[in-house]
């Protein structure tokens, strides 16, 4: 059955107005263009969602994958194919695709066989407290087919990560959720190429839900390190950083005292002095109840220093994303959740200030959001899937 709550699309322009001091950005809201705008998919308005851009048939422009519960109730796992031109379409033959919800979606090519493979987890479909975690296979053209070979935990209120552990060029895979007895599990893949992957024995991970997974060379040391946030088995939240030492084995450190254990958060590594060293945002509830967003610089060893000039709200139920939105070469930065949906220009320094335009965005929780350039225009459009309680919302701009 259809949600009776669905999403018009809407196309809004950045107008950029330059002065001496750097650029301001507002927006103007633009009608669509007939005939163009009746293939536009009428995206399904979902919650409890994930969503993930990137080119699924091999033509050159990103298409989407949303997963997420519907207005009506159902669990969703839907593919749109973009054509540039003329939006996006769905691709009726995505009903291989498990839905559902309180979860993630990945893409990765897993096989090696230059096409984006698609990795599911959350409450599937038709059963409200069932955790799932499926693999589908792309052909090529964005035709998936459920893998049948692999075996992974199966978990709702999930993370996942697909990063290289031991320098092999494939994707290896980290998950961690709630399982089906109420218990929290972590495990990590290791891939042998060709999509078979095997369960890593005695990792020294700890099990979250309600978390977070972000990989990242930390160190300087062309390895991939891994940061886990979410509230484990003991009932406690927790940041843990663990270090790899290149063949895919990790370690604990004392680096990682400087975190705030968080829940219900995001975290995201990039480089936002581009001084070559990959810093840390920090975001989610805290062990005192605290929605809190801290900012982090990296010194270039994995060492951090919470930077407290920041000016970024505390928010929890988030998601958070770096893009160059106003086009000056520095990474900004969006963030949504409980406290709202903020837009934040970074001014190459690291040092980031609110933008009023933001004031355009709905402001939702249990969401996820995504950039790309979707009408080879060469600026980045944003994608925004959540709960706009009771209900669920996604809109394009």
């Amino acid at each position: 059955m259809k949600s009776f709550n669905r999403n018009y699309f809407v196309l809004l322009a950045f107008v950029l107005f330059t002065n001496v001091k750097g650029q301001t950005i507002s927006f103007e809201q633009i009608a669509p263009i007939a005939p163009k705008y009746t293939l536009i998919a009428d995206f399904e308005a979902v919650r409890y969602s994930d969503l993930k851009f990137g080119d699924i048939d091999g033509d050159g422009d990103e298409d989407v994958v949303i997963t997420g519960l519907s207005g009506s109730g159902d669990r969703i796992a839907q593919v749109y194919k973009n054509d540039s031109s003329f939006g996006f379409r769905r691709v009726r033959s995505d009903s291989v695709l498990l839905g559902a919800s309180h979860g993630t979606v990945d893409l990765s090519d897993v096989d090696g066989d230059h096409d984006l493979d698609i990795l599911i987890t959350g409450i599937k479909a038709g059963l409200q407290s069932h955790p799932n975690t499926n693999l589908y296979f792309n052909d090529g053209y964005g035709n998936y087919s459920l893998d049948t070979n692999n075996s992974f935990i199966q978990v709702s209120l999930s993370s996942v990560a697909f990063f290289d552990i031991d320098g092999d060029f494939d994707d290896d895979v980290l998950i961690s959720g709630r399982t089906i007895s109420g218990l929290v599990q972590i495990e990590l893949y290791e891939n042998d190429g060709a999509g078979k992957f095997s369960l890593v024995t005695n990792t020294p991970f700890d099990s979250v839900q309600y978390g977070a997974i972000a990989v990242a060379d930390i160190d300087n040391d062309s390895d991939m390190d891994v940061l886990i946030t979410g509230l484990n088995n003991n009932s406690t939240r927790i940041s843990e950083l663990y270090l790899n030492d290149g063949s895919g084995n990790f370690s604990t450190t004392a680096n990682d005292t400087i975190f705030d254990g968080v829940q219900d958060g995001d975290i995201v590594f990039y480089d936002i002095d581009y001084n070559g060293t990959q810093d840390l945002l920090l975001v989610g509830k805290n062990n005192q109840n605290q929605n809190i967003a801290k900012l982090f610089s990296n010194n270039g060893s994995g060492i951090f220093t919470l930077l407290t000039t920041s000016s970024i709200a505390g928010v929890s139920q988030a998601d958070i994303s770096f893009a160059d939105i106003n086009k000056d070469q520095y990474a900004d930065l969006l963030v949504v959740g409980i406290s709202g949906t903020r837009l934040y220009t970074n001014n190459g320094k690291g040092e980031f200030s609110r933008s009023m335009a933001d004031t355009v965005f709905k402001s939702i929780t249990n969401g996820a959001i995504g950039f790309s350039d979707i009408d080879g225009d060469n600026d980045l459009d944003l994608l925004i899937t959540g709960e706009l309680y009771p209900a669920g919302l996604a809109e394009m701009y």
